[in-house]
């Protein structure tokens, strides 16, 4: 799985479409969660390409919108990252989930981590505008908190986790993957709770560099092992 480069800038065309995946649907769900009657203020300005760029770093999201006071409005957002705890909690959370783990290893998202860090009490998902949201600007005189044009670069921030859905913890301060040693590390050992009777999974990581492989190329390999249960 090729991830993006930081500082990603969209194209951004008229009549786009948002939340087309599981993932982007479900992080669109929690941003409306927060306020969908000011969110859909700026599902307009989305659609009809007055979102001239979007950048996206971290948890850091800057963008033009076209304006009718100037000829662009600047907006600067920022999401909450989590704190050392919470970055803790998720990967031993994460970690102590074979399944989940397995399916990071080969560069797929389940979106039962969501729910498995509910449990350890981790909100992936922001839902909460003035929590979630610590930097909230544009500048354009409308009021609004969020005015349409940050409105409208949300939805393309839902665009991003269309394409990418790793941006979901990146827009947490954190690259899953990389925490985790996934790719950079040759094999890792996925220990099984006992009641599951394995003691362990080994994944192997080997990639061969010559035809691209790596955990989501054509070199990626996971082999089970798993006894059958008494």
């Amino acid at each position: 799985h090729a991830h993006p480069t930081p500082g990603w800038t969209p194209a951004v065309t008229k009549g786009q479409k948002y939340g087309m995946t599981p993932w982007g649907a479900l992080f669109l769900k929690a941003l409306e969660a927060g306020d969908a009657g000011r969110l859909s203020r700026g599902k307009t300005y989305a659609n009809n390409g007055s979102v001239a760029s979007i950048e996206i770093v971290g948890n850091h999201i800057a963008g033009k919108v076209t304006g009718r006071f100037s000829p662009f409005y600047n907006i600067d957002l920022t999401i909450r990252a989590f704190t050392p705890d919470e970055s803790r909690r998720t990967l031993q959370a994460i970690q102590t989930n074979p399944a989940a783990l397995a399916k990071l290893c080969n560069a797929e998202l389940d979106l039962g981590l969501v729910n498995i860090l509910e449990a350890a009490g981790i909100r992936l998902l922001p839902n909460n505008w003035w929590s979630d949201f610590q930097t909230r600007r544009c500048s354009c005189p409308d009021t609004g908190d969020p005015c349409k044009h940050m409105a409208a670069v949300l939805y393309h921030v839902v665009s991003a986790v269309d394409k990418d859905p790793f941006q979901v913890f990146r827009l947490r301060g954190m690259d899953l993957l990389q925490s985790l040693g996934i790719g950079s590390k040759k094999e890792m050992t996925i220990n099984y709770p006992l009641s599951l009777v394995a003691p362990q999974v080994v994944i192997d990581l080997d990639s061969d560099e010559e035809d691209g492989g790596g955990p989501a190329g054509p070199g990626a390999s996971a082999d089970f092992d798993v006894p059958p249960a008494p």
